[in-house]
């Protein structure tokens, strides 16, 4: 009679607790990676935000200045927190810039206001200082501090920029 014998394989417990502890530390792992990730795209989306803003506020006030006939005020070495522009077009004359709370606004003329910034940003310290030397020398140096509306609270959203700009009537 032959003798078989019923040899099962199956784990020690030492054995699954060792599988346990790798699997977890494993998804732990997976875990904090993924978090950090998300950190990273959020901290990038917090940048990209303020200079895509802070771009659109440079060009725009640039365009302004650089369009226009005269500067209406500040008054020459002066500073103020607005901008006012003399325009060709009756239509577009004054051309204003300025802050409306913490957005950047531009008015040409009668019109309405047209923002420049979202409420993504906020923007601070809107400041235009008139460097104009003489009646042929007209320009304008500006500067502005933004910073992005961190309504989560989060810290990685937490992003705040000075930029600088100059232009000269053309």
């Amino acid at each position: 009679m032959d003798q078989q014998t019923n040899s099962k394989k199956a784990f020690t417990l030492i054995e699954t607790l060792l599988y346990i502890s790798l699997t977890s530390i494993i998804l732990v792992s997976i875990s904090a990676f993924m978090g950090l990730l998300i950190n990273i795209n959020n901290r990038n989306k917090a940048i990209s935000e303020v200079n895509h803003q802070s771009i659109e506020v440079l060009e725009n006030i640039t365009a302004s200045i650089q369009n226009a006939e005269g500067i209406n005020s500040p008054a020459q070495s002066s500073s103020g927190n607005s901008l006012s522009l003399q325009i060709d077009s009756a239509s577009s004359n004054p051309t204003v810039v300025g802050l409306s709370g913490t957005r950047v606004i531009i008015q040409e003329g009668a019109s309405s206001p047209v923002f420049i910034t979202s409420d993504d940003v906020i923007v601070n310290d809107l400041t235009f200082y008139n460097v104009s030397t003489n009646l042929e020398n007209k320009g304008v140096r500006f500067s502005f501090t933004i910073e992005y509306n961190n309504t989560s609270g989060r810290s990685e959203f937490n992003l705040t920029k000075t930029f600088y700009g100059t232009a000269t009537i053309k």
